[in-house]
């Protein structure tokens, strides 16, 4: 076996890699090679840290990583080189999330447990609690410490992030909104008061507040490079920080005032800052190091509900969730590159990369997958759909193999994992240890499973202590055996624990020790052999599997024998025996610490029709919210030496079990919580067994709705729903009782009502599986007296030379009730100025630079911060003039306005417009807007001249003007009759707007489909038609390219009837194929009437008049168009 010894000292097995390691490395290779090639140098600097048992020791190969499955209640690891699923851990827990940090993963769930997936072991933590809240953390990981905010009470917890011991606990009076917090690389969590603005840092030297640093509503926090940065999106600023708070002027962003659907994200290396618009589908770009703005990247999706971007190898990938895509930016190119579909549109989903390697996945079903820099989509299924619940991924929880388990069940809410095997042998229940759901699943890397970690702590308002037995203390769970408790071979088949010290697998039975030692300190190393039953009939295969504990170091490999003379190598193996008895099964295990153990089970083999019988149990649902119907069935239970004689059904929700002959029962689940149902399958003779089944409760989403006026006598209101409970992944809808557009997306919103009144505010949520909320409301009243403290900053001159003074003004659109101050900062050293009651303040400038003035307006309690740019320069520049024409196409006469009023520079600037059709420009001075006529079709350029002390400088925009358009009007003769039926079609009739017609293109459309024919000089067209439906219309184009499209007309081709003899002539058409006499369009006069007949008149013609003019008397319908062949029958 080849082994490589990578960076961290861990060793890697190539043979159970393959080629794929290899592979992978040769790849990166390449692209560092090519790194190399553009010039670039990446250096990586490995900084060692010094903190005990939290240094981390392994970390994920690059391209692998973590995906969370929350209704399969497991989490996934892929491989990004292979698209392969490497293992399966699961998590016993609904709601789940998770976040990766280094080689771990760190799993919350919803009813506010966490636990940390080993990444070098795959072993699963024993749950932890760090308040009394039934809502799930935000966790904010940083190298040697876990941050978990509780976002119920503020409560922040400091743990170890090995053995999730707290530290400390901090309490933030605060409320933090959702991106307001970020942890950093030194240890340290930074979060943003959400009601002053205060910038709060926790870490291992305690709490530390810089007061009223940013604004409180608007401000995301992220990191860059690994340093935290204080992102502005109402000002359009970013700031870095430092150990003490925000500094400096920052970088600017080209947001807009109002936008609330921005998101943002730092690079991993470098110091690039990206900022995704989805109102205008754009993508923002600054350069922290820099200093400038960046660029602008339209993204083709203005509109859409874009996700947070992630940044990997200088590319950016932006989750669209509106239309399932993933839009991929590449940044040396400055383009996008791809925009691959990955998800049906509307279905949300994340983003995760390792290294140079992009992961999405939707953590509400098994789909997932790859996508690399080019856009490739490689999908990966994390489990098999079919099997969500018991038996998702590998198998059911507890190692993929459907597994059961001897833990008892919690009085208060039982979630334990069902089985589908059956068991005869109920054992007495205890405190429980290691549960199998906290077991690894097959690992590649041959790496140890899960230590079997301590009971989960009570849940809140229960007693402390281990959880107590539920009311069926005398039953296992389905497929158990009862473990040995002497020093002979053990019969357990499934993880167990003690309960006076550290929890091991396996049972106490005989072991050999070839190799290797133990302490008396430590937990022993051990190995259980798990079996999906104890009990089968001939040629049913049973499947085993051997788990070891963390003492043991993990499984090497594993030699079986079966006992009847059959073996088989390989930690999960299957086997069938040919005649009934009792077969002890030997598995030798060699563990990666250099000893071998040996552990025993017995399997009881019997004939079809002999022994009890074997249960075997469906419920469906298996989840679902409170008031849950179920159906149970035990149908597929086979009877064994006597027949099957009835059913009991426990439903593990304290009702009483239903007893009866028919396999089938239903039950409502009225409350919350995770229910073991079991049942029982009697034969006549009284022998029995069991199988189970785990059903979900739960209460549903409830939306909890908050609202509060922004500040006193305001017309702004911030409506809260972070409370909301019972979803994961939820998406909130906030309507604002006004008829203005709903907010979708995070918990909390504001808005700005225009008028006094009494509103209703409705809140709605959505969670990651589709499931909406009932609606929670609250009514708002803004007196008639209520002000929006929406300021604006003016600073003249923008541009100034180095001593020249700049005053600053602030203006505000309605005044308070309240006293208002305002606080100006200039920037550049100055410091912020006392609150003062002026709105006008003036600064001098000695040197050059670009500098940012903020001015911090308060009333009352409600403060609003207010930004601008100033350029001190010694030169002028030219202005930047921005065009925009309205109408920018249309029909002569034409009107059109050019606005020049979005441009920017140093006043005073001057504009003189020209329309490019030879009429004179506008004086050279005139406003910012003219306007102009065109009389004749043609395109025409309007172009801007903008000049200053700076310069002069142009921007143009281009105006199509078309002439009248044709009116096409079509005659089809006969209307209707037998197939096949010879029709003429003509145009002639149609009329020529300001250009001569060039074409005619005849349409026809019928039962084989539509098809065109032409474009063509002549106005009529023949054709046979069979029977049918037909709809027929001619396309008339002019020479100056405008057209039009008649109105369709409908045939009606019947199958001709058969002659009522020999020598019968067919019967006469419908319809004649002589002319008919001449229809005008419209605007003529009426045809005149014909003379008197004797002879019935022949069908008339049917007309289509032009489109949006009145038909004739004849029938006409709507068609599109088609292609269709002369003189052939259709």
């Amino acid at each position: 076996m080849t082994a490589v010894t990578g960076p961290s000292g861990t060793k890697r097995r190539l043979a159970d890699r393959g080629w794929a390691t290899v592979f992978r490395w040769g790849w990166l290779s390449r692209v560092a090679l090519a790194v190399l090639i553009v010039g670039v140098t990446v250096v990586v600097v490995a900084v060692g840290r010094s903190r005990g048992e939290h240094a981390r020791s392994v970390s994920l190969p690059e391209g692998e990583a973590w995906l969370v499955s929350s209704a399969a209640g497991q989490v996934s690891l892929i491989d990004g080189s292979t698209a392969q699923v490497l293992t399966q851990v699961s998590v016993p827990a609904a709601q789940l999330a998770g976040v990766q940090a280094g080689s771990d993963e760190f799993v919350t769930a919803g009813n506010g447990s966490l636990r940390r997936i080993d990444g070098a072991t795959y072993g699963v933590s024993a749950p932890v609690r760090f308040s009394t809240h039934s809502q799930a953390p935000a966790l904010y990981p940083a190298p040697g410490a876990l941050f978990a905010v509780d976002p119920t009470t503020g409560l922040v917890t400091l743990a170890d992030p090995r053995s999730l011991r707290v530290r400390g606990q901090f309490s933030l009076a605060a409320r933090v909104a959702p991106g307001a917090a970020v942890a950093d690389s030194d240890d340290r969590l930074w979060a943003v008061d959400g009601r002053t603005g205060d910038l709060i840092r926790i870490g291992p030297g305690g709490e530390r507040i810089q007061r009223a640093a940013v604004d409180p509503a608007r401000t995301r926090l992220v990191t860059v490079g690994g340093r935290p940065v204080a992102v502005d999106l109402a000002a359009g600023r970013a700031r870095t920080i430092a150990a003490d708070g925000v500094t400096g002027v920052g970088v600017c962003l080209a947001t807009a005032p109002g936008d609330t659907s921005l998101t943002v994200t730092g690079a991993v290396l470098g110091s690039r800052l990206y900022v995704v618009s989805g109102a205008r589908g754009l993508l923002l770009t600054s350069d922290l190091t820099a200093g400038s703005c960046g660029l602008a990247v339209d993204l083709g999706a203005a509109g859409h509900l874009l996700g947070q971007p992630k940044e990997t190898a200088a590319h950016v990938f932006i989750p669209d969730f509106t239309a399932g895509t993933v839009i991929v930016f590449d940044e040396a190119s400055t383009r996008v590159v791809a925009r691959p579909k990955v998800l049906p549109p509307n279905t949300p989903f994340e983003l995760e990369n390792n290294g140079p390697v992009m992961f999405f996945n939707d953590p509400a079903s098994s789909r997932a997958g790859i996508i690399d820099l080019t856009g490739a989509v490689r999908p990966v299924q994390k489990y098999d759909p079919t099997k969500v619940g018991p038996g998702a991924g590998n198998g059911a929880e507890g190692g993929g193999l459907g597994l059961t388990d001897t833990t008892a069940l919690p009085s208060s809410s039982p979630r334990t994992p069902p089985s589908a095997g059956p068991t005869a042998t109920p054992t007495p229940t205890g405190q429980r240890g290691a549960n199998p759901s906290s077991q690894p699943g097959t690992n590649p890397r041959q790496t140890q499973p899960a230590s079997a970690g301590a009971s989960s702590p009570p849940r809140p308002g229960s007693s402390a202590g281990p959880s107590q037995p539920s009311t069926r203390q005398g039953l296992s769970l389905p497929g158990v055996e009862p473990r040995s408790t002497g020093d002979g071979v053990g019969t357990g088949v499934v993880p167990g624990g003690s309960t006076t010290g550290p929890s091991v697998l396996g049972s106490t039975g005989s072991t050999t020790v070839v190799g290797g030692s133990t302490t008396d300190d430590s937990p022993v190393p051990d190995v259980v052999i798990a079996a999906s039953t104890t009990s089968t009939k001939i040629g049913t295969s049973v499947t085993l599997q051997a788990q070891a504990n963390a003492a043991a170091g993990g499984v090497r490999a594993v030699s079986w024998t079966f006992g009847d003379g059959a073996t088989a190598a390989g930690t999960t193996v299957s086997h069938a025996w040919t005649t009934e008895g009792g077969y002890p099964v030997t598995a030798t295990v060699q563990l990666v610490n250099g000893s071998t153990l040996v552990r025993s089970v017995t399997i009881t083999v019997s004939k079809p029709g002999v022994g009890p019988p074997t249960a075997a149990l469906t419920v469906s649902p298996n989840s679902g919210e409170a008031q849950l119907q179920v159906s149970a069935s035990a149908a597929g239970s086979s009877p064994g030496a006597a027949p099957i004689s009835r059913y009991v059904f426990d439903f593990g929700d304290g009702t009483t079990a239903v007893s009866s002959s028919s396999p089938q029962a239903a039950h409502n689940y009225l409350v919350k919580g995770d229910y073991a149902v079991v049942v029982t399958v009697f034969d006549s003779s009284g022998a029995s067994s069991q199988a189970s089944a785990l059903v979900i409760v739960d209460e549903g989403i409830v939306p909890v709705l908050r609202v509060r006026p922004a500040g006193d006598n305001s017309l702004m209101i911030t409506a809260d729903g972070s409370q909301s409970r019972g979803g994961s992944g939820m998406t909130y809808r906030f309507d604002w009782g006004d008829r203005t557009a709903p907010t979708l997306g995070a918990a909390t919103a504001s808005h700005t009502y225009a008028a006094a009144g009494t509103y209703t505010v409705t809140l709605t949520v959505t969670d990651s599986a589709g499931r909406s909320s009932d609606n929670a409301r609250a009514t708002v009243t803004v007196p008639a007296s209520a002000c929006s403290l929406e300021p604006t900053l003016a600073v003249t001159p923008e541009t100034v030379a180095p001593g020249g003074q700049v005053t600053a003004t602030v203006s505000l659109a309605c005044t308070p009730t309240a006293a208002v101050s305002y606080a100006f900062d200039f920037g550049a050293g100055a410091g912020k100025e006392k609150p003062t009651a002026s709105d006008t303040e003036s600064h001098t400038y000695p040197q050059t630079g670009n500098y940012y003035v903020s001015v911090t307006v308060t009333a009352g309690s409600e403060s609003r911060m207010v930004t601008a740019s100033i350029a001190v320069s010694s030169k002028v520049p030219p202005p930047m003039p921005v065009l925009k024409v309205s109408p920018t196409s249309g029909v002569a006469p034409l009107t059109v306005t050019a606005d020049a009023s979005g441009t920017t520079g140093t006043a005073p600037i001057a504009y003189s417009f020209s329309f490019g059709d030879g009429s004179p420009a506008t004086a050279h001075g005139s406003g910012t807007t003219a306007s102009h006529t065109y009389g004749s079709p043609g395109t025409y350029t309007v172009t801007v001249t903008a000049d200053n002390a700076g310069g002069t400088a142009t921007a143009s925009e281009s105006v199509t003007v078309t002439g009248k358009p044709p009116v096409a009007y079509l005659v089809v003769t006969p209307a209707g009759g037998e197939a096949p039926l010879p029709v003429a079609m003509s145009a002639a009739n149609s009329t020529a707007g300001d250009a001569p017609i060039s074409s005619y293109t005849f349409i026809v459309t019928g039962p084989a489909g539509t098809q065109t024919y032409g474009p063509q000089a002549a106005s009529t067209f023949a054709q046979t038609l069979g029977a049918g439906s037909w709809d027929l219309s001619v396309e008339v184009k002019a020479d100056d390219g405008s057209s039009d499209t008649s109105r369709a007309v409908h045939l009606n081709v019947t199958t001709p009837a058969s002659p009522t003899g020999p020598g019968s002539p067919p019967p006469s058409s419908a319809a004649p194929t002589t002319a008919p006499p001449r229809t005008e369009p419209p605007s003529s006069s009426p045809p005149p009437s014909g003379p008197p007949s004797a002879t019935p008149p022949p069908t008339p013609p049917a007309i289509a008049s032009p489109t949006g003019l009145p038909a004739p008397t004849t029938s006409a319908s709507t068609l599109r168009r088609t292609t269709i062949a002369p003189s052939a029958v259709i």
